[in-house]
């Protein structure tokens, strides 16, 4: 799911650039790799990893669109023609797809052990800290929702056929969402500080950890907001079709529409997209014993070979992000 990730990051090269792309240059926050490193991987990569995407184990995905939410009480009914998404038919999926024991290889407990390996020491500080929060947390609230694919709603969707664009989902809805993203999982400036938002500003009084943690949310949220100017519902002589729509594009990201904060979104799109690199490479042992089953066996070896080689190309530019830098606090006393 990393290279997906990956691939929906990529469309700011599909539109014009206005004034605000001026402010894109140089180095990169919390990274070693300048915005021009960024921009040259970015083009040598991108045809791959637009028809990485066509392959079929990336290309159908299964889904039960409609859960409950578990947070509050929504409307999750389309009510225009641009949001409904098109299903895949019983004969459009591959066959080792639809078939629920799917044979596609995972990587082995020692190997999720060396990949996700880290300090686990905890000072009793900390302990007690972890204490009063578990503590405050309802022991009702499940902040992780399984996939249902085995639910009878459940039902494959062909993600070249419904691409990221807008969806005319805005509105109260929409800003809810977005509001409880960046408020209950992103961290606050100090209430001693001089700032009451965060911002670009207010974040460079954080430590590093809570600096990652906002800039991923915010990189991610700008790739969104990217996506729905570059595919957005557009009318012509000959109806409705899909197109840039440049002042849409403006409106989320020009200095003089968000207090000046555009640019440096945008920016954190290019730490995340790094963030992405990063990831890429360092599972690139994984991605080479991996089997990517969709039970057409020249398929699945063609895309194994696509995965690889396109993470290889990923290690020419070594210096995206360094994970080793967070979490290093002062030696403990008795150390």
């Amino acid at each position: 799911m990393l290279l997906v990730c990956l691939l929906v990051i990529g469309l700011g090269s599909a539109l014009e650039q206005p004034t605000c792309f001026r402010h894109l240059r140089g180095k990169v926050d919390e990274c070693y790799c300048t915005v021009e490193d960024v921009d040259t991987t970015h083009t040598a990569n991108h045809q791959a990893i637009a028809e990485l995407v066509g392959r079929d184990y990336f290309r159908y995905y299964k889904l039960n669109l409609h859960q409950k939410c578990i947070f509050w009480e929504d409307i999750g009914e389309c009510t225009r023609s641009t949001c409904a998404l098109k299903t895949c038919s019983d004969n459009e999926v591959p066959v080792g797809l639809a078939d629920n024991t799917n044979k596609s290889s995972h990587p082995t407990c020692e190997e999720e052990k060396e990949m996700s390996k880290i300090n686990n020491v905890i000072s009793e500080d900390q302990i007690e800290l972890l204490i009063d929060l578990e503590n405050k947390e309802s022991p009702n609230m499940d902040f992780c929702v399984e996939e249902d694919e085995e639910s009878e709603d459940a039902v494959f969707y062909d993600l070249v056929q419904n691409p990221e664009r807008y969806t005319g989902y805005s509105g109260e809805e929409s800003h809810r969402i977005w509001r409880s993203i960046y408020q209950e999982n992103c961290f606050k400036p100090k209430k001693d500080s001089l700032f009451l938002d965060t911002n670009h500003k207010s974040i460079k009084y954080m430590c590093k950890e809570k600096r990652v943690f906002f800039r991923a949310v915010s990189g991610l949220h700008a790739s969104i907001s990217i996506h729905l100017a570059a595919k957005y519902p557009l009318e012509d002589f000959f109806g409705q079709t899909w197109g840039r729509n440049l002042a849409e594009f403006s409106r989320r990201f020009m200095p003089e529409s968000t207090d000046g904060e555009g640019p440096h979104w945008l920016k954190n799109l290019y730490f995340v997209y790094l963030l992405e690199m990063r990831a890429i490479t360092k599972a690139l042992p994984i991605w080479r014993k991996m089997d990517f089953y969709s039970g057409d066996p020249v398929e699945d070896a063609a895309t194994k070979v696509h995965v690889v080689e396109t993470a290889e190309k990923f290690l020419a530019c070594p210096d995206t992000f360094d994970e080793a830098q967070l979490f290093k606090g002062p030696p403990r006393a008795n150390s």
